[in-house]
């Protein structure tokens, strides 16, 4: 693999996380109870919109639909659109596995179905989320398959980070044991498949127990200060409460 960045050349949709954390704050700020309206109105901008490549660095309109969900959920109409009927049968494997099947016809370079296919894609994932948002089982049934799928889930973002350089120390360790070996070939495919795939699954549990798992928890310790200073601040200022 040659690419100007080494082992990062993945890395640059990590800038998604930060056009949330830096760009959102300041679009509350300025749209206050319009948000909403904010938020639907850059769906739309973005749905219709032919992404050039330095277009395709912006998905603020997938990351608009997944804030305007978490403000529906708190609204009472949220539960009255709740697709109880996923959980009768198999229409909710089904659903998923058509769902997931539109994203990827739509991923490919192959099939030009629409030409604002990441406006689509958007779309297609905002309902994905949707319905995991009411957390009641509703795309597949519970268990062993699940759980190994939710584990997958769990550790993504650092099978995504890791994977990129499992594969390059993958070729070193054999290329250490195999100096002679100019190139490999495909009788080393289960070789690099198994080394690569063992790094991934270890490094990926390590790093979810020791980094990602104890930075969260320490998160919410923060946001849980910051709270409580809030609410003891507001019983402070109220005259009921300084009496």
């Amino acid at each position: 693999m040659q690419w100007d960045y080494g082992a990062s050349f993945v890395y640059w949709s990590l800038s998604l996380e930060e056009q949330f954390y830096l760009a959102f704050p300041f679009l509350i700020l300025l749209t206050r109870r319009l948000l909403p309206y904010a938020l639907v109105g850059m769906v739309l901008l973005q749905l219709f919109t032919l992404r050039t490549p330095m277009l395709m660095m912006f998905r603020t309109d997938a990351l608009a639909l997944g804030i305007l969900i978490a403000l529906w959920s708190a609204h009472p109409s949220y539960k009255l659109f709740q697709p109880a009927f996923l959980a009768r049968g198999w229409w909710g494997p089904v659903i998923l596995v058509g769902l997931l099947a539109c994203l990827a016809a739509l991923g490919t370079d192959q099939l030009r179905i629409v030409s604002v296919r990441i406006g689509m894609i958007a779309l297609l994932c905002a309902v994905l989320v949707l319905i995991a948002s009411y957390d009641r089982d509703y795309l597949f049934p519970r268990g062993a398959f699940k759980n190994l799928m939710i584990w997958f889930g769990t550790r993504s973002y650092a099978i995504y980070l890791i994977h990129v350089p499992a594969f390059f120390f993958t070729r070193e360790i054999w290329h250490r044991l195999y100096p002679d070996q100019a190139s490999f070939g495909d009788q080393f495919f289960y070789h690099f498949v198994l080394t690569a795939g063992a790094l991934i699954i270890v490094l990926s549990e390590l790093n979810y127990r020791f980094i990602e798992c104890p930075l969260r928890e320490h998160g919410k310790r923060i946001a849980q200060r910051m709270l409580t200073g809030r609410e003891i601040s507001a019983g402070t200022d109220n005259p009921i409460h300084s009496r």
